[in-house]
């Protein structure tokens, strides 16, 4: 086999469409009589074409599973479920109803599915099509605390790429709002959540922000996860809408705290003094030192492999990939320079920092160590301050674009710039001449003559 057709096999099923990569595929024939489409395109979410060739095979057996059970439920003797059944109305240009739902409807509706029936299958011996089109079997009961998992399962894919601990993070808000509304009202059928124990909770959300419980913010964020829940459940079902947490919101209460800056001095005096951090081990002194260096946050730095370590290039580096995690979003991808003593740091742990790879624990032990020894400068700065700090720098610096500081952060540019975005991103010599420009042990020389290579150089 050569090395193109080699090439072409290794990318069966995938497409690029802008940055991000889908499975594509076509539907085989015995599939057609319950798939109207020839080609099926699923998102993969991810731009790294190394992950999407990871999780292609899977996504692709799901597929063909699906498949494979909704053509059972064209079968007489098959015994077909509930999603089998819904499939089979959908791929029959139907909206599933049940019996009471048809029912109660427009008579013309019922009289319309039973012509097309009379005419498919006169003597009626296709169950499997009666129950399609005349709702033969009623909606499963799927329970308030059950929506978090019917959820999960229907963002599979999209879910796919994330580790243990960043589902477990993911789990955890949508599990904090369904608890709060278990509080207000049984564990009944999600479906029958009505407006009026909706507005209650909101109101019990509005008393806790009044106290100064929790934030407004928190609230309504809980309320939107309880939003996105019931109506994914209505979708999945075909059910109409529960529009009982539509336009809900809770303002006022204290304003949320401000995570502060850690000045220079301190940075230089607190976690570039070898003595210091000594006392801690040392993947958190050195992840400590790379993220007051690049600006980078915890999880990003902890969650690199050891191939992303890229320390002998000529312009050594960090790569943050969507590969073994998933990032917060497709502009955090990006290369993390490596100057001294960040450098010197990532020597130290040339395979990364296992202790914490995908795993909790590190902010809550980094903060521990640190306000245990009275080092961080205020009770509102956290080891998350280095990040605000790094950003700080670049905005003061002068001379750095802000089409540069935004991808050095991670963060959108066209939000930043308030204008669409064109062209490559930053290369490793302009990341490198900005970290010259904003490096805490940079002479003014040096300072000066990175300022001239990037003069000029604004991004359009």
């Amino acid at each position: 086999m050569g090395g193109t057709e080699m090439a072409e096999r290794a990318s069966r099923y995938l497409e690029q469409r802008g940055t991000t990569w889908h499975l594509r595929m076509r539907v085989p024939a015995r599939y057609h009589a319950v798939e109207k489409r020839k080609l099926i395109k699923q998102s993969l979410y991810t731009d790294s074409k190394t992950e999407a060739e990871a999780i292609k095979g899977k996504i692709r057996q799901e597929i063909l599973v699906e498949l494979d059970r909704r053509l059972a439920g064209d079968k007489a003797t098959a015994d077909p479920s509930f999603d089998n059944v819904v499939a089979l109305a959908k791929a029959r240009g139907v909206a599933y109803r049940t019996s009471a739902e048809l029912a109660a409807g427009p008579a013309s509706e019922l009289m319309g599915r039973l012509k097309k029936l009379m005419t498919e299958d006169p003597s009626a011996t296709r169950q499997e099509l009666i129950s399609a089109e005349l709702g033969g079997i009623d909606r499963p009961q799927v329970l308030i605390s059950d929506l978090l998992r019917e959820y999960e399962e229907t963002n599979r894919a999209r879910l796919s790429r994330k580790n243990d601990d960043q589902l477990r993070r993911w789990r955890n808000p949508y599990k904090r709002a369904i608890n709060d509304l278990r509080s207000v009202l049984p564990n009944k059928q999600a479906v029958e959540i009505t407006r009026q124990e909706a507005l209650q909770l909101e109101a019990i959300y509005l008393d806790r922000v009044a106290e100064g419980e929790i934030l407004a913010a928190t609230a309504n964020k809980r309320l939107g996860h309880l939003r996105t829940l019931v109506r994914a459940h209505c979708k999945r079902h075909q059910l109409i809408d529960n529009t009982s947490f539509e336009n809900l919101s809770v303002s006022g209460g204290r304003e949320p705290r401000k995570r502060k800056e850690c000045s220079e001095a301190w940075i230089l005096e607190n976690i570039l003094s070898p003595s210091l951090l000594s006392r801690t081990n040392s993947e958190i002194r050195d992840v400590l030192i790379i993220m007051s260096e690049t600006g980078a946050s915890p999880s990003e730095i902890t969650g690199a492999l050891p191939n992303h370590f890229r320390l002998n290039d000529p312009i050594p580096h960090i790569e943050l990939r969507q590969e073994g995690r998933d990032l917060k979003n497709k502009y955090r991808v990006r290369d993390l320079v490596l100057t001294r003593p960040a450098l010197e740091a990532a020597r130290r742990h040339p395979e990364g920092f296992p202790r914490y790879r995908g795993k909790p624990g590190f902010s809550d032990a980094a903060n521990g160590f640190l306000r245990e020894n009275k080092l961080l400068p205020t009770p509102e700065h956290t080891v998350y301050s280095l990040r605000h700090a790094f950003q700080g720098r670049l905005r003061r610096a002068g001379g750095i674009d802000q089409f540069y500081q935004a991808r050095m952060m991670g963060h959108d540019p066209k939000h930043v710039i308030k204008r669409e975005v064109y062209g490559d991103d930053l290369t490793l010599e302009e990341r490198m001449a900005v970290m010259n420009i904003i490096r805490l042990d940079t002479s003014e020389e040096e300072r000066r003559k990175a300022k001239a290579a990037l003069m000029g150089s604004t991004r359009s």
